[in-house]
């Protein structure tokens, strides 16, 4: 991963181009820098390299060597035998080469390790025609690394979407709790500002005292709610700067200043079911989903060898060779032979156990793999319509800002006439602040809930 996921999501999820900045450069930051990340590129390198590991433990060429000497009464031989057996995955065969040599005198029933004084040089060929014909383990677990590559990948793709929705999730907690922050500290300073002139006109003997002692109350109300800000903020601030928690020795603090501000769309439609008519198909190809079928696979190759196990064993060799040197009277030159070989365990409780295992084990991530299919299309549906009923309720916060807005500019103007009182000016002010808030409020709700559709959907991963 790198900062194209970043820009990527800036084009899916950013609305103005301020915050986009801010949050691209929080996110590609985490996805280039981060433990988090670092850990999903570990696990990738592990399966790379264990697959990389089975490959050679199962198809590396193997040299083999023997050496005899032997006394047999008036016999005594000297052996020496060197080959190098390789195998196939063709149908899981084998060739070896060797060379041979003997010296020292043979009995008759020995004839066959005599070779010529220039040794002997020799080919076979072993193929299994049932059990470990069509498959073995060594096939069998070189298909399954193939397979696991491609799993390992997919699921480092659904490890950054579960990262990415925790990105978001904390980035817009962190600015909706500094927006918080920000409205409480405005209408502190707007009480703070108005209790002096109201100071003032009380001296002068323009209002009662009561309202001096009003605007006092107030401002101490407002104070306490901007130490429970100042909390919260410092809450989310350190939940978001957890995910920078990097290799580097010194973590950036993101103050209060770099909350973005951002200009909400007046005139917000809500939003559509549009995402419904591709539900199944991002469903289909969720990475989640077809990491789950990949695993089937798997599981199908188990079964598959399970079954062959059960064959009776039957293979057929075939071997060649040629004595070099000076002829030995009776000794052929040329030599070759072949056969076939049977063996099949009675009852085969063993192979009947692995067949049942398999197929347990089948039934099981069948089961698995449609219930991660239908919890895919669940999160799709769940995200589109919490996004449309929280652009709904963006909406209709936006319109109860700008009529708490109103009804605050006409109190002001009666209280300045004398026509009202602090108490209910202090109300208004405060129902406008409260308005605000619940307008962060809904248009972060909205923001996650546009990470939230998207990540279902699988379409924030590099490469779609």
């Amino acid at each position: 991963m790198n900062r194209r996921f970043a820009l990527l999501l800036l084009t899916l999820i950013a609305v103005e181009t301020e915050a986009s900045v801010r949050f691209s450069e929080l996110a590609g930051r985490i996805f280039d820098e981060s433990d988090l990340k670092a850990q999903i590129d570990s696990d990738r390198l592990r399966v790379s390299l264990e697959y990389q590991v089975a490959v050679g433990n199962q198809f590396d060429p193997v040299l083999k060597g023997k050496y005899f000497d032997q006394f047999r009464g008036d016999y005594i031989q000297r052996r020496k035998e060197l080959s190098v057996m390789q195998r196939l995955s063709v149908w899981g065969s084998a060739i070896e080469f060797g060379y041979n040599k003997s010296q020292g005198d043979f009995a008759d029933y020995d004839g066959k390790y005599m070779t010529q004084d220039g040794g002997s040089l020799r080919a076979k060929l072993d193929i299994p025609i049932l059990r470990n014909g069509f498959t073995d383990s060594l096939r069998a677990a070189l298909r399954k690394g193939v397979i696991s590559k491609e799993v390992s990948e997919l699921q480092a793709r659904s490890q950054s979407l579960d990262l990415l929705r925790q990105i978001g999730s904390r980035y817009w907690d962190w600015y909706l709790n500094g927006q918080r922050l920000k409205v409480a500290e405005k209408i502190l300073k707007l009480a703070e500002d108005r209790q002096e002139k109201i100071r003032i006109r009380v001296e002068r003997g323009d209002i009662a005292k009561i309202e001096e002692l009003e605007g006092d109350r107030t401002i101490l109300q407002r104070k306490s709610a901007l130490a429970q800000g100042n909390r919260s903020f410092t809450r989310a601030r350190l939940d978001l700067e957890g995910l920078l928690s990097t290799r580097a020795e010194k973590i950036p603090e993101l103050s209060l200043s770099e909350i973005p501000e951002i200009t909400i769309p007046a005139n917000l439609k809500p939003q559509s079911n549009s995402w419904k008519e591709s539900e199944q198909e991002n469903a289909e190809t969720h990475p989640e989903v077809r990491r789950q079928r990949l695993v089937l696979e798997q599981t199908g190759i188990d079964r598959e060898l399970a079954g062959n196990q059960f064959l009776p064993k039957l293979d057929f060799s075939v071997e060649a060779g040629e004595n070099l040197g000076n002829p030995i009277y009776g000794l052929s030159k040329f030599r070759m032979n072949g056969g076939l070989f049977f063996e099949f365990p009675i009852p085969s409780r063993a192979a009947s156990a692995r067949i049942s295992q398999a197929e347990a084990q089948w039934v099981r991530q069948e089961a698995t793999a449609s219930l991660t299919l239908v919890r895919i299309r669940n999160q799709i549906s769940d995200a589109g319509i919490a996004l449309g009923l929280a652009m709904e309720r963006l909406r209709l916060a936006t319109s109860e800002m700008e009529l708490a807005k109103k009804l605050v500019d006409l109190e002001s103007k009666r209280f300045l006439e004398g026509d009202s009182n602090l108490l209910l000016l202090n109300i208004r002010e405060q129902n406008l602040a409260e308005a605000e808030v619940r307008k962060f409020e809904a248009f972060s709700e909205m923001k996650k809930s546009e990470i939230d559709l998207h990540a279902a959907q699988g379409r924030l991963a590099l490469g779609d």
